[in-house]
């Protein structure tokens, strides 16, 4: 339990610079991570994704945060691979409406997560968000496996001065 709430405390310190200058959404003061993240399920159009059974080529590569991604998977090429680009070192959180198995690869080697949290209440429309810290650089997501056909993700980069779009 404390390991949770040392996660949501780091959680909210790393998001307390994001800011959006709209009339949609502003980051409270006091507003937790999840709560800055789960705008971006509704804000915007989705980008459609297919995860790809081996080396995620154009159509499943994910390069913009704070967007929504529509991603298919294909059981029988679970799991479905995303390559990630993260144009800027910093606190990344990936956040999924479905709780499937999730995995991130640098290079070939597995990335332990800072925290993984069901945010319950904060965001109904996040059943899991993870958390890394990345330096720039393409990795590598794994989704599954699993019997779902798709997931709906936000990559969340906190800190980063954003607007959120209709």
């Amino acid at each position: 339990m404390r390991s949770l709430s040392l996660l949501f405390l780091a959680l909210a310190a790393a998001l307390a610079a994001c800011d959006s200058e709209d009339e949609h959404h502003h980051h409270a003061a006091g507003e937790t991570p999840i709560e800055a993240g789960c705008p971006h399920f509704t804000y915007g159009d989705a980008q459609p994704r297919t995860a790809a059974a081996s080396d995620p080529g154009e159509e499943a590569t994910i390069a913009a945060v704070h967007q929504r991604y529509d991603i298919a998977l294909d059981a029988a090429a679970s799991p479905g691979l995303i390559a990630f680009q993260a144009g800027l070192p910093g606190d990344y959180y990936f956040m999924l409406a479905a709780d499937v198995p999730f995995e991130l690869r640098a290079e070939g080697v597995v990335v332990a997560p800072n925290g993984s949290v069901a945010p319950g209440d904060e965001c109904p429309e996040a059943a899991m968000v993870h958390a890394y810290t990345l330096e720039i650089g393409t990795y590598e997501l794994r989704l599954g496996p699993t019997s779902a056909t798709s997931v709906t993700m936000v990559a969340h980069l906190a800190g980063q001065d954003h607007s959120h779009a209709e």
